[in-house]
């Protein structure tokens, strides 16, 4: 039974820190099935040019890439491996990965990504991961800002578990919500909780539930990175949650400073001192498949 304290409100959805999941997620759920009609008809159809903007920004997100690559080579003790990435969008990840020996592919359910990867030769399953079934076939499994879309976080991580093999690696990058950033900057420029966007988003994790989620569902925790926190430009006074212009001007800051970070070593250095406080825009953790889920 869903239940435990109410953390916010939004378009007539409540967020609640369910003591029964272990993490926060709306109430009442939205529709199962027809958030699944929108994720393959409208979704990026409605966001205005998404994926092209993604691709142009792929110098950027190569960097977080070249991250994972590294990471998950170390954990793996190989240089490459077999690599699947769920929620692949315009496979910009994908396409990283085989051009750097590993073999890889994604599962999509946007017809409209799907169809930018096909264009680039890429191999992506046009569906839900539910519509896929492996049997320790897979070394990586990656899903990025995917968690926060499903009804069944749990029975996410365990067609991951018996979909990886032994010691295989699964990645979730989620928003790291509530964070004590989130909140000062929500109190110093007194704004709504911009975090909170339902229907879409129905769970709201950070690092502590997912390393519970990964841990319940028969993996070890082996590592955490975290994305730049977007809210220390709120903290300056900059509130790009009112001007969404101002937004993208923060973003094109980022990306700047991130790179200019790169090569004098520092970057990877500052995402982790992130993470390892709880920190950052987005969580990412790495756990190992260790057990029986």
């Amino acid at each position: 039974m869903h239940g435990g304290k109410r953390l916010a409100e939004r378009d007539g959805y409540a967020v609640i820190d369910c003591t029964a999941c272990g993490w926060a997620h709306l109430d009442p759920l939205p529709d199962e099935a027809e958030l699944a009609r929108m994720y393959a008809s409208s979704y990026y159809e409605d966001s205005d040019g998404w994926l092209e903007k993604d691709r142009s920004e792929s110098a950027f997100w190569d960097l977080e890439h070249a991250d994972k690559l590294a990471d998950w080579a170390a954990l793996l003790g190989a240089e490459t491996g077999t690599l699947l990435d769920v929620g692949c969008s315009g496979g910009l990840l994908i396409e990283y990965a085989a051009a750097r020996g590993w073999h890889a592919s994604g599962i999509e359910p946007s017809t409209l990504a799907v169809a930018e990867c096909r264009r680039l030769g890429l191999a992506v399953i046009e569906g839900r991961y539910q519509d896929v079934e492996l049997e320790g076939e897979v070394d990586v499994i990656h899903a990025k800002l995917v968690l926060e879309h499903l009804h069944d976080p749990p029975g996410f991580v365990a067609w991951a578990h018996r979909a990886l093999r032994p010691g295989g690696v699964l990645t979730l990058q989620a928003p790291n919500e509530f964070t004590a950033l989130q909140l000062a900057a929500r109190a110093a420029l007194d704004l709504e909780p911009w975090w909170v966007a339902p229907p879409f988003h129905l769970n709201y994790f950070d690092f502590a539930s997912l390393e519970r989620l990964l841990t319940a569902g028969g993996f070890a925790p082996a590592g955490r990175d975290a994305t730049y926190p977007m809210e220390w430009f709120l903290l300056a006074g900059e509130d790009y949650v009112r001007d969404p212009d101002l937004g993208a001007d923060c973003h094109g800051r980022r990306m700047r400073l991130e790179l200019a970070l790169e090569p004098l070593g520092e970057r990877r250095a500052l995402h982790r001192d992130l993470a390892a406080r709880g920190l950052g825009r987005e969580a990412i953790v790495h756990a190992r498949r260790v057990s029986p889920s």
